[in-house]
């Protein structure tokens, strides 16, 4: 497999699936772990119970550590669009070596918006300044508010 920057990826097969419940039939009698609702648990680097298999997407339930919470979540796409609740606020930081590179969140305005701000003045939020409070990149805004 080829990613975008051009790097190889040495792999036997990779599977994209797109549905509103979690397609996991074909790993029933892996040798797989496999928890409730037969979601596929993983660990902060995407591995699976088995040695050299990765598992991405609706499928997972992964450890959500940036903010210590070790238990396992998951944040399918489903789940958030048929949220009722009204409180479903959530955000999910994309990290490449151990810098931000985006960022999406849920009733949490304005913090993409600001997010992008900072990224606009070239400046770069670490793992470190996000990692035990969501809002920590706000030390590289560099904005000022003229009040009225």
């Amino acid at each position: 497999m080829e990613r975008s920057n051009g790097e190889s990826v040495a792999c036997d097969m990779a599977i994209i699936a797109i549905g509103s419940e979690p397609c996991t039939e074909i790993y029933q009698n892996s040798s797989t772990d496999m928890i409730k609702n037969n979601y596929i648990p993983v660990n902060d680097g995407l591995e699976t119970s088995v040695e050299n298999v990765l598992a991405v997407g609706d499928i997972i339930e992964f450890p959500l550590k940036i903010f210590n919470y070790d238990q396992g979540v998951r944040r399918q796409h489903w789940q958030m669009v048929c949220s009722e609740d009204g409180e479903f606020k959530w955000v999910a930081y994309y990290l490449v070596d151990g810098y931000m590179r985006a960022c999406a969140q849920s009733q949490l305005d304005p913090l993409t918006s600001e997010v992008a701000e900072v990224f606009y003045q070239k400046r770069h939020i670490r793992k470190e300044d996000i990692e035990h409070d969501m809002y920590g990149y706000r030390k590289y805004l560099n904005i000022k508010i003229n009040p009225k």
